[in-house]
């Protein structure tokens, strides 16, 4: 977190779709910038698997933290990807926003993400259900290759017809990727 003695947080428009580009010009010139986030769940179109994307929550608006008493609103309106700093106009000073503000918004970011990634993580299992596949530490056979007839347990999906798989052998953990095909549940 940057030092606020003598400091203020300040709304900055944007052009659209461009909240990135504008915290990224910000910070190449020394101003600290944020932009609050979520993740938004998306299907894949082929293969139907849930995908999070990072999401601005707040579309169009980003906050920078400026001088208190007299911000250089004319060097953020220089920066890529910024159409202002609020109110746009002339004949109106910029309007600063407290850090209580910033930090409320931040809390409610932490919390949406810890909600979403929980939802998240029980569609990724529903979705993995409902194909046949777990992952979990439940015990699956392997039915063919190099590691055939050795209990393993699937740690992670490889693209649609793979999984990663672990399993003790000769002494240690060994970790190899198989064909869905070739996993057989344990009795």
């Amino acid at each position: 977190m940057p030092d606020l003695a003598g400091k203020a947080w300040f709304i900055v428009k944007t052009n659209p779709q461009c909240e990135m580009r504008a915290i990224e010009a910000m910070l190449r010139i020394g101003v600290h910038a944020y932009a609050p986030v979520y993740r938004k769940r998306l299907y894949d179109a082929r293969s139907k698997r849930p995908i999070l994307r990072t999401t601005p929550f707040i579309v169009g608006y980003v906050f920078a933290l400026l001088d208190a008493g007299m911000p250089d609103v004319g060097l953020i309106r220089d920066c890529d990807g910024v159409a202002g700093v609020l109110p746009m106009g002339d004949w109106c000073p910029p309007i600063s926003i407290s850090n209580r503000d910033i930090e409320a918004i931040r809390r409610m970011e932490a919390s949406h993400w810890l909600e979403q990634d929980l939802e998240f993580r029980k569609r990724r299992k529903k979705w993995l259900k409902g194909r046949g596949v777990r992952v979990s530490t439940e015990p699956v056979v392997l039915a063919s290759g190099a590691f055939e007839g050795f209990v393993a347990a699937i740690t992670a999906l490889e693209g649609r017809n793979a999984a990663r798989v672990i399993t003790q052998a000769f002494g240690k953990i060994e970790e190899t990727v198989v064909p869905l095909d070739d996993l057989l549940k344990a009795a």
